[in-house]
């Protein structure tokens, strides 16, 4: 009889199998508890073929089969046809070329010179051998206009500046750089990076929209 009881105590402390069922369900679709590679491998093929059986019977509006592209504009709202969604494309470029247009407009005859100038001095340098000659007729004439404070000429050469209007000071001759409402040019040592807010872009645009609209 102890024997018999020992027995029966043993089997209920012995876990259950890895094959033993489990009635609770996971969110996966498999049982909770242990499974070896060959059950585990079974519900899977199992569950596949039960969510293949729904998809088929779903209806195609459900199921998205045969459905056309949706097209939805930048705030996400469904647009009906393609045709609409190309044409907002269109009014997007257009509002572009227009920017682009008023921009070019608003470019002063003084800036679009300096354009001009910087452009042929690149193409020049481009021109130019790489190591220049000792009697470059460019290098000389730019080592002739410097003015260098131990020259003896230099107050008579600032006297003569200054009735012919040129400057003694340095000029910038860089890229060309953005418009601004005062035409003021950048100093000298402007590294052509526009560090701004575009503030002064906003504006210039917003008075070429009016000027054209009025």
């Amino acid at each position: 009889v102890m024997s018999n009881r020992k027995r029966a105590r043993a089997a209920e402390e012995r876990p259950e199998s890895p094959e033993s069922e489990s009635t609770e369900q996971m969110s996966s679709g498999h049982r909770a508890g242990l499974h070896t590679a060959d059950s585990f491998k079974r519900a899977e093929d199992e569950l596949r073929r039960d969510k293949a059986a729904k998809l088929s019977r779903m209806s195609d509006e459900l199921s998205g089969k045969n459905s056309e592209t949706v097209y939805r504009d930048r705030q996400g709202r469904k647009l009906d046809m393609l045709s609409e969604f190309m044409r907002q494309q269109e009014e997007k470029e257009s509002k572009r070329e227009a920017e682009r247009e008023e921009y070019e407009w608003g470019k002063g005859t003084k800036q679009k010179k300096m354009e001009k100038e910087y452009e042929e001095e690149l193409e020049n340098i481009r021109n130019e051998p790489f190591a220049r000659a000792h009697d470059d007729p460019r290098l000389e004439r730019m080592r002739k206009e410097e003015l260098r404070p131990d020259d003896p000429m230099l107050a008579y050469v600032q006297k003569q500046r200054a009735k012919t209007g040129k400057s003694t000071k340095k000029a910038y001759t860089g890229p060309p750089p953005p418009p601004n409402r005062f035409g003021i040019p950048p100093g000298y040592r402007w590294d052509g990076v526009d560090r701004g807010n575009g503030f002064e872009a906003r504006v210039l645009a917003k008075t070429n929209v009016s000027r054209l609209e009025s």
